[in-house]
């Protein structure tokens, strides 16, 4: 049997081992782990290594898994397990092309998703068959292997039969007939049938996946096409008419600000309301300023407009800046005057996110050899880990208790997560109250958390369930 498919056949079964029938938890750090080391191996052994800087993605890979040791936020229990694929694609990508464009990246998405389906037929073909045909049974272990086959069904019928019709003789062999027992029961052929129908699945998908990537990934060859001068003149009169109507509306953005006072004015609710209303447009206004600088930077054009160009671009930076200030300062008033949620602390995360895209951004209006598209993705990653591995329900819950306790009102609904994260501050807030509402409303919520995040086996362990619930047994739950 080749080495390939024993790799295969232990990560499939350990997938099995670690994810079926159970939550997330240190479960996925103890898959990646391996998988991590089995894909190295496998782009090491076939040369297909070009860049080893892609191999880095494995430390954010190996950091999102963690999240599901230590946190137990649904948002990002679903959104990592997504990040997570991306990033072993694009840690593919990455290492095995010499070079890459940043269109490039996702048609190469694209081919991961069905081009490993072609392999099916050559991985049953080129491992199976030749591991089927290389176990030879002698005479005397196929003879053996047929009395097996025969005799044990028909010895279990007996022994059951006997059971019903003999009290004695059943607790005689009650050791072997509860095991007949068990193995019989439905629940016990309905999840042995599940796990051989995962293990079969994986085997075929770590399987198929390793062979496109050992056979032909990386091979296709890209037509690079010569830059043209082309026609910029549409470009510059979209540039500058935007560049006139951002510094109009940055002035007045600036005017409003003032008008409201300093951050801790008075009119916070007013002017949350007024926030609410034109921050999403804010943010997506900026969006599409960066994607007008980057489309604009494709032009091939002669020196003169080459720094005018440069010039409205940065011009431009420098007003999304404005847009993009002005934005964080209304969703901060907005949360002085409503509260925190955990969407709320994301769109601030966005926001930061822009502002350093920016730097990258305009030095490569500066220089346009520049890598754009690797520092992008850096900082977004770098970003995302981040925030992954802080403790966001907790922050969120402590920053509107901290509102409650400077005489705020307080929703407990915006808490209620249904996740053990904000549970050490709720607890507080309970043992700390004279609220009775908010004490009843507390009690019978963390009954539903206690109920519904223990931890049932050692691959759903998670400190934060873990810590959560010996601090409710403390409090009578």
């Amino acid at each position: 049997m080749c080495e390939l498919l024993i790799f295969v056949f232990i990560l499939a079964l350990w997938h099995v081992i670690l994810f079926f029938g159970h939550s997330l938890g240190i479960s996925v750090l103890l898959f990646m782990v391996p998988l991590l080391i089995y894909l190295y191996r496998v782009l090491s052994k076939n040369n297909k290594i070009k860049n080893w800087y892609g191999l880095l993605l494995s430390v954010p890979i190996v950091l999102l898994s963690l999240h599901y040791l230590l946190f137990n936020n649904n948002t990002f229990n679903v959104l990592n397990y997504i990040v997570i694929l991306i990033l072993l694609l694009l840690m593919f990508i990455l290492t095995v092309k010499p070079t890459y464009k940043f269109n490039e990246i996702f048609f190469d998405f694209a081919k991961f998703i069905y081009k490993p389906f072609n392999y099916i037929g050559e991985f049953y073909k080129e491992h199976f068959r030749k591991a089927f045909k290389k176990i030879k049974l002698s005479d005397k272990g196929k003879r053996l292997l047929k009395t097996l086959l025969i005799i044990l069904p028909i010895v279990c019928i007996i022994l059951l039969l006997l059971s019903k019709a003999d009290p004695l003789f059943k607790e005689l062999f009650s050791v072997i007939i509860d095991t007949i027992v068990n193995i019989f029961k439905f629940e016990f052929i309905d999840k042995l049938l599940g796990k051989i129908f995962m293990f079969i699945v994986m085997t075929f998908v770590i399987g198929i996946s390793t062979m496109y990537l050992i056979k032909d990934y990386g091979n296709e060859k890209y037509k690079v096409k010569e830059s043209k001068f082309k026609d910029i003149y549409t470009v510059k009169v979209l540039v500058t008419v935007l560049n006139v109507i951002y510094l109009i509306f940055d002035f007045i953005q600036i005017k409003s600000l003032f008008s409201f006072g300093s951050i801790n004015c008075n009119h916070c609710v007013d002017y949350a309301s007024y926030a609410r209303s034109g921050f999403f447009e804010l943010l997506v206004v900026s969006l599409i300023n960066m994607t007008i600088i980057l489309i604009s930077k494709k032009y091939k054009t002669d020196k003169s407009n080459t720094k005018y160009m440069n010039i409205m671009n940065i011009v431009m930076i420098f007003l999304t800046m404005i847009i993009i200030i002005s934005s964080f300062i209304r969703m901060h008033f907005y949360e002085v005057a409503y509260g925190y949620t955990v969407l709320r602390l994301l769109v601030d995360v966005v926001l930061i996110t822009e502002v350093l895209l920016m730097i990258p951004t305009v030095m490569y209006i500066i220089n346009s050899n520049f890598n754009i598209s690797k520092s992008f993705i850096i900082i977004i990653i770098s970003v995302y880990c981040c925030v992954s591995l802080i403790n966001v329900d907790y922050l969120v819950a402590s920053k509107n208790i901290n509102r409650y306790y400077n005489g705020s009102d307080l929703d407990i609904k915006y808490l209620e997560t249904y996740t053990t994260d904000n549970i050490p501050v709720l607890i507080n807030l309970y043992k700390n109250t004279d609220d009775s509402d908010i004490k009843f409303e507390l009690r019978n919520y963390f009954k539903i958390v206690y109920e519904n995040n223990k931890i049932n086996s050692w691959e759903e362990f998670n400190f934060s369930k873990y810590r959560a619930i010996k601090q409710l047994e403390k409090i009578g739950l």
